[in-house]
Order: C-alpha cells, then sequence, then structure tokens
C-alpha cells in the first residue's frame, strides 16, 4: 500500500494516517485490492498463454494422442522459490537425457522434410 500511496517506508505512511483513514483503506483494499496489479497482470498473461499453447497442441498433435492441457498457473513464475525447492519439483537431467531429446527432436523434424527439401547442405 506504501507504494501504492508514495510513500517509501510504512512508518512514514503510519505517521501521516490517523486510525481511522487507516482503517478506511484497509475496507478499500479488501474491496478493490490495493497494489496487486502485478498477480493480476502475471495471470492474464498466463491465460493468454495457455490458451495460444493449448491451441498450437490442438492443431499440430497427432490424432487420437492424449495431449495434456495447460493452465494459466504454469506460465506464473514462482518468485522465492529457492534451489532446493525447484530440484523437488522438477527433477534436472542428464547430459545424455538431454541429448536423446534433442537427437530425436532432429530425426522427427528430418523425417518431416525429405532429403530434396532441404536448403542446407
Amino acid at each position: 500500500m506504501c507504494r501504492e500511496l508514495g510513500y517509501l517506508h510504512p512508518n512514514v505512511l503510519l505517521e501521516c494516517l490517523s486510525l481511522d483513514e487507516l482503517q478506511e483503506w484497509e475496507a478499500f483494499d479488501s474491496l478493490e485490492p490495493v497494489g496487486r496489479l502485478e498477480e493480476r497482470m502475471e495471470y492474464m498473461f498466463g491465460m493468454v498463454c495457455a490458451v495460444i499453447t493449448n491451441n498450437i497442441a490442438a492443431i499440430f498433435s497427432k490424432k487420437g494422442s492424449n495431449q495434456t492441457t495447460l493452465t494459466p498457473a504454469d506460465f506464473i513464475p514462482k518468485w522465492g522459490v529457492f534451489p532446493d525447492e525447484m530440484k523437488k519439483e522438477y527433477p534436472t537431467q542428464s547430459v545424455d537425457e538431454m541429448k536423446q531429446i534433442l537427437l530425436a527432436i532432429a530425426k522427427t523434424q528430418n523425417a518431416k522434410h525429405p532429403e530434396g527439401r532441404r536448403r542446407r547442405k
């Protein structure tokens, strides 16, 4: 709330506001959130990313494949998550696993484009 009202520190704000004014701001905050614009913007951008990703996946996926739909929460960054928590949530890949995944992607792309249609040698 300090940032929204232009105060640098909460102590400065408390010196300027009376108890009644502070209670009015708290009541207003319960109706119309003050200072949470970033959270709402992250959710809106997450929603746009989820819609675009799900539509592209639906268009380009093979028929009958089991595709998972993504939610806006999948695109919202997790601020304040420590590296130890990230390892628990997302296991790391070895170099060989990454190499196999990239080779599989390259093999799929090479199968889509026959030898004669390639532009680079």
